[in-house]
């Protein structure tokens, strides 16, 4: 079946281009270029939460680990290519493992105590958090579902504003760009049309005239022409985002 089989290969290789695109743009939203590295976990977790990842501290510490100063953009892709992306239905069976009775709950006590004890510890502050917020939680019932749609609502946001974002940094790069090569050829001294120089009377000062930019203003307005970011203030966060891992 040739037509199926070529449309299931494009389908794949438009997945595997957003993604590679999502990495990049989630990079950019920490740092100001991909020729910048990370140099803080705290921007190496930004990162991945833009790039759509809920990592835990057990996923953080295979890629920065204590001897960890840096990671480059390729580093961060290469990361984000192998680790396995969140879905609401990965979410929800984790949860599931706690609800033994499918009832589409967790009861505050139930899940204070797997929290504390199962998988990787949470912090008391974060689920104390989570047990008090109106949207998951009624009668002292936890109700995972809701909080892992919100989770996942939360995570294509964030990657829906950090591709934005680099649409409109692509956009302004082409402007000026275009921007530049017009002016360079304003700029730019028009051949003579004849041999004829103009007479320059004796005694008389001479002055410098051009028409043409010099070589200092040239590489100003190259530096310009590649300025492309602008400024956005982002402080969007995951927050509650996380999924469990199991002990082996």
């Amino acid at each position: 079946m040739p037509c199926v089989t070529g449309s299931m290969n494009g389908q794949i290789e438009d997945s595997i281009e957003r993604a590679a695109r999502l990495s990049k743009a989630a990079y950019l939203m920490v740092k100001g270029s991909i020729g910048e590295d990370l140099v803080k976990k705290e921007e190496f977790i930004e990162a991945l939460q833009y790039a759509g990842f809920n990592p835990t501290q057990r996923s953080i510490g295979r890629h920065w680990i204590d001897s960890t100063r840096r990671l480059t953009f390729s580093q961060f892709c290469n990361i984000t290519e192998i680790e396995p992306v969140p879905t609401e239905n990965s979410l929800i069976n984790s949860f599931e493992k706690l609800d033994d009775k499918s009832s589409g709950y967790i009861t505050h006590e139930d899940f204070m105590l797997n929290m504390t004890t199962r998988g990787e510890k949470l912090p008391t502050g974060v689920i104390e958090r989570l047990i008090t917020d109106e949207k998951y939680n009624r009668e002292k019932k936890f109700f995972y579902r809701k909080f892992c749609q919100s989770v996942i609502e939360t995570s294509e946001r964030l990657g829906a504003l950090a591709l934005e974002k680099l649409q409109k940094e692509e956009e302004d790069f082409m402007v000026n760009s275009k921007t530049y090569k017009v002016k360079r050829k304003i700029a730019s001294p028009e051949k003579a049309s004849s041999g004829v120089k103009t007479p320059v009377r004796a005694g008389s000062a001479t002055r410098k005239t051009s028409t043409s930019e010099s070589p200092r203003n040239l590489n100003n307005n190259r530096r310009n022409s590649e300025e492309l970011r602008t400024p956005w203030n982002c402080h969007i966060r995951s927050k509650g985002s996380f999924f469990f891992e199991n002990d082996n």
